[in-house]
């Protein structure tokens, strides 16, 4: 646009000079040194036009020739932009196809380049991590600090997660702890601390997370279950008599407490430390309000005084739950307690009529051996390790008699 003002102007100009020269020519004369020099006036404004034009391209050609150096500068760095571009590209390709040496090397070669070379050296970071060369995985993150010191946490967290996926645990600790001072709420530092906490059993620094981990909703609500089940675990194992085991399971929130997998690790703690009647107590509660096999074949292993009221109590489940061989085996072993073996070798039984195990079989087993029966515990004894070894047993036959008739009648449960 500008260009065809300057045409439409000069043309206009030339219009209007070759008008006023048709008119009056007119006469130029120069002389300097001796040389004269005369002609038109069209002629002169001709030649100080020309003059002008020369001396302006020659003012141009010189700028551009000065420019030269500074604009080959630039094309080298434009083309070193492109390179390293390209070799970030080809590296994170590289690296999804499990190349990690080929992906270091794209990844490295013109890092120092690249717009961003934060990304570049990262990612070699991760790559060298790949081929277990961890003194150049330290030289890349470095590297990465150096090339943008602004960018501190994304370095901190990836050289955390690379220590702890080496299992560097001791140096991930230190790496997070630095950044967690910085950034307490930060929701993925806070979960590479809690899983190193957990790697390294620092059960009451964990214990000083999970909560922060749960109001944040840092990790996924299964994962979050999992973590405080481990870390409940760990509290539950430490005590070494009934009280302070009471005192921690007091201090358990109610989810904790109302957790199976947890509340079946208590019972076992409270048998261990001799505190079987409240563990009776307890399992019978849940029992009675959720059904649980686990807990109901604990319930047969209690050591305690009043094995007759024990069993009446279980009795009871077995109205809504006639076909559960655990429940059965339970009921057979709180007979033997109570010494009604009559009682207790119909309900082993009738638990292996049920379902077959090796642990059915060992009881009854034991109970014949008790009973002098010795032949017939030797058959029920290999019965059963057949049965805990997976291989297949035939169905249990002593002295050619089925094993209905060691229960005196059809292996159903005693009324």
């Amino acid at each position: 646009m500008k260009l065809l003002a300057a045409l439409v102007i000069a043309l206009a100009t030339a219009v209007g000079l070759t008008r006023i020269v048709q008119q009056d020519p007119g006469h130029v004369l120069v002389s300097y040194g001796g040389y004269t020099v005369e002609g038109t006036l069209a002629v002169f404004v001709a030649a100080l036009a020309v003059a002008f034009l020369v001396a302006y391209l020659v003012t141009r050609l010189i700028a551009y020739l000065s420019g030269t150096p500074r604009r080959i500068r630039q094309w080298r760095i434009k083309r070193a932009g492109e390179q390293a571009h390209r070799g970030l590209v080809q590296g994170l390709i590289l690296m999804a196809e499990g190349k990690w040496g080929q992906a270091e090397g794209r990844l490295t070669e013109y890092a120092d380049s690249a717009e961003t070379p934060l990304l570049n050296y990262l990612a070699a970071a991760r790559a060298a991590q790949l081929q277990r060369a961890y003194d150049r995985r330290d030289l890349y993150l470095k590297e990465a600090a150096r090339s943008m010191p602004g960018a501190w946490l994304a370095v901190g967290l990836t050289q955390a997660e690379l220590q702890y996926d080496h299992g560097q645990m001791e140096q991930a600790l230190a790496t997070l702890n630095v950044l967690s001072d910085e950034v307490p709420r930060h929701p993925q530092a806070l979960k590479l601390l809690a899983l190193t906490h957990e790697s390294l059993g620092n059960w009451p620094e964990l214990g000083n997370l999970v909560g922060r981990l749960r109001r944040l909703r840092v990790l996924e609500p299964a994962n979050q279950q999992r973590l405080e089940r481990t870390l409940h675990r760990h509290q539950l194992v430490a005590p070494d008599n009934a009280e302070d085991l009471q005192q921690i399971w007091d201090s358990l929130p109610s989810r904790s407490r109302n957790d199976i997998l947890l509340l079946e690790t208590y019972v076992r703690r409270l048998m261990e430390t001799g505190a079987h009647e409240t563990a009776e107590k307890l399992i019978r509660r849940t029992l009675d309000r959720q059904w649980n096999d686990d807990l109901c074949e604990i319930y047969g292993q209690l050591q305690h005084d009043d094995a007759s009221s024990r069993l009446s109590h279980a009795e009871k489940w077995l109205e809504t739950r006639p076909d559960d061989a655990r429940l059965l085996l339970t009921l057979g072993r709180l007979a033997l307690q109570a010494k009604l073996w009559g009682i207790a070798r119909r309900f082993i039984v009738a638990s292996i009529e049920m379902a077959p195990s090796a642990t059915a079989y060992r009881e009854l087993g034991a109970l014949l051996e008790s009973l002098d029966d010795k032949g017939a515990a030797l058959d029920c004894y290999r019965t059963g390790l057949y049965e805990g070894t997976g291989a297949p047993a035939s169905r249990l036959r002593l002295k050619g008699e089925p094993l209905a008739e060691l229960a005196g009648h059809h292996g159903k449960a005693p009324a």
